[in-house]
């Protein structure tokens, strides 16, 4: 999760090595997973975008977007803007616009660029503020969702980054009863997966605290900041989760040599509870963050 080892791990992966993920394919997780997102975003609102019709959420880090089209597809009159860092040139994209950064793809439009790009700066000693807000995917928004992407962040780029993709968000009426950002992120310490003491040491030290977002959000100016954890009855075969872990499928693994990775595996094979049928069950806990 370290952010020096960002860009490296997700330039490892491919869509389909990256969505063929126990966590990120298609499956009974994600069904679980997208209901509780839509019912983290649920609300009624007044606003929309005036030449569509629809609200806007911004998806950052939002990847190939399927599980974006899984929220438009359970959530009506919606529209969605997946940014993302390590965008793919590929045949499902459209590229439609002439600076190269919007791509069309029905109702979801892609933008390669990262939450830092949102980022609103503070000019030593002038106490003005920029975050070029002109820019057509930087304003004009109803929602925002960070789903397993906040841990990315620099510690200390996440106020200005909250700041920037507040100042973007459409004015609220008295009749917005939905929050403003969604955040979806893993505890920093109380995981139940089936690790190794020094990946869980690397997870906590990149991994930041529900209360660090909190406060950091609180400080963006951002109101009625909640968290709630959300918890899953995961399983999944063994031999498939040391497979996950081999090919650094979380960020945290990019930490580790390829002997030390098979170290833990070895590790982890002995250790880890299985049935008959050599699954291993764990508890998968989300923290869901909002704020409007």
């Amino acid at each position: 999760m370290a952010t020096a080892t960002t860009s490296g791990h997700y330039g490892r992966h491919t869509a389909d090595s990256y969505e063929s993920a126990y966590f990120y394919s298609r499956g009974e997780y994600t069904d679980w997973l997208k209901g509780e997102v839509i019912s983290a975003l649920a609300g009624s609102s007044e606003n929309s975008n005036a030449s569509t019709g629809k609200r806007r959420l911004i998806d950052i880090g939002g990847g190939t977007g399927n599980f974006t089209r899984m929220i438009l597809d359970g959530v009506p009159n919606m529209e969605a803007v997946v940014v993302d860092p390590f965008l793919e040139a590929s045949s499902d994209f459209n590229h439609d616009n002439s600076d190269g950064t919007g791509i069309d793809n029905g109702e979801i439009q892609f933008v390669k660029a990262g939450a830092e790009d949102y980022a609103e700066i503070t000019q030593a000693g002038t106490g003005t503020s920029t975050s070029n807000n002109e820019t057509w995917w930087k304003r004009d928004y109803d929602q925002v969702l960070m789903k397993e992407v906040v841990h990315h962040l620099d510690a200390s780029d996440r106020t200005n980054v909250f700041r920037g993709l507040r100042k973007g968000l459409r004015s609220r009426s008295d009749a917005d009863t939905g929050p403003s950002v969604v955040i979806v992120t893993r505890p920093q310490l109380d995981i139940d997966y089936p690790l190794w003491s020094a990946a869980r040491k690397v997870w906590a030290e990149n991994q930041p605290s529900a209360s660090d977002i909190k406060t950091d959000l609180s400080a963006a100016g951002f109101e009625e900041v909640e968290s709630t954890i959300k918890m899953y009855p995961a399983q999944i075969q063994l031999d498939r989760w040391l497979a996950m872990v081999r090919d650094r499928f979380w960020s945290t693994f990019s930490n580790f040599s390829d002997d030390e990775l098979e170290d833990a595996c070895r590790l982890i094979e002995m250790e880890a509870k299985t049935d008959a049928g050599g699954i291993v069950h764990f508890e998968d806990r989300l923290v869901f963050i909002s704020a409007k």
